[in-house]
């Protein structure tokens, strides 16, 4: 039986960049485990926080060892990140594992879009809505779908004016009281994220989140179970 070539995309340009990799080696063992090894080739791919593709003979490496490379390159051009065609013709699918902007928010998915190339996961609109909090939230209200107290916050609130930031403050504690959770908006791996009970607790987290992110989002507490589904199919979806 002829394998499929799962092409193994992992690493990235985000502050999950270590998650990614461990999250790689989880996919690349279930891969090559069982029954699934007599299906499935991977071939993997390590794209460095630089932006530059490596390609297998050197990406193995990094799969293996589960470290990020952190090696000092001269800055490459655009073209010079990417792979070349030679490298990724044997590719019959990709398996993108990239946490985080540039890898879950519908960027990698355009590309493999355009390269006209199959791929796992959602596509552009899911993954960039699902990526970025706020906007996510805006449809589930849209939606009608029942959800916790936010509010959006913009960087520019917190370090722009010193003039704004004590009534964003004000703002919060008004409509969300405490304890409240400060959220990048655009990250995951709960990379960022701050839980505050105090005015001071609030301003050092909403600072930290928009250290990573130019959108924040901060929610009421609530006590509760968190419930994960998994949901796989387009046109007749299966939870």
């Amino acid at each position: 039986m002829t394998k499929l070539q799962v092409g193994l995309l992992f690493g990235g340009c985000s502050g999950e960049h270590e998650v990614a990799i461990r999250s790689a080696q989880a996919i690349a063992r279930a891969l090559q485990t069982g029954e699934n090894r007599a299906k499935y080739q991977v071939i993997p791919f390590y794209i460095r926080k630089d932006g530059r593709w490596l390609p297998p003979a050197s990406a193995q490496g990094f799969l293996e060892s589960g470290q990020p490379d952190a090696t000092e390159l001269p800055p490459a051009s655009p073209l010079d990140r990417l792979p070349s065609l030679e490298q990724v013709k044997d590719v019959d699918i990709w398996f993108p594992v990239l946490h985080g902007p540039n890898g879950e928010d519908g960027t990698i998915q355009g590309l493999l879009t355009l390269m006209q190339m199959p791929y796992v996961g959602s596509g552009v609109l899911g993954a960039a809505l699902g990526m970025d909090k706020i906007a996510m939230k805006q449809a589930f209200a849209q939606a009608g779908l029942p959800q916790v107290k936010y509010q959006a916050v913009d960087r520019s609130e917190i370090w722009s004016n010193p003039c704004v930031f004590p009534k964003l403050c004000d703002r919060l504690e008004a409509e969300l009281g405490y304890p409240c959770f400060i959220k990048p908006a655009n990250l995951g791996s709960s990379v960022g994220i701050v839980k505050a009970s105090s005015r001071s607790e609030l301003e050092t987290g909403l600072d930290s989140a928009a250290s990573y992110d130019r959108r924040i989002i901060v929610e009421a507490a609530v006590d509760a179970r968190e419930v994960e589904c998994a949901v796989l199919g387009n046109d007749n979806p299966q939870a």
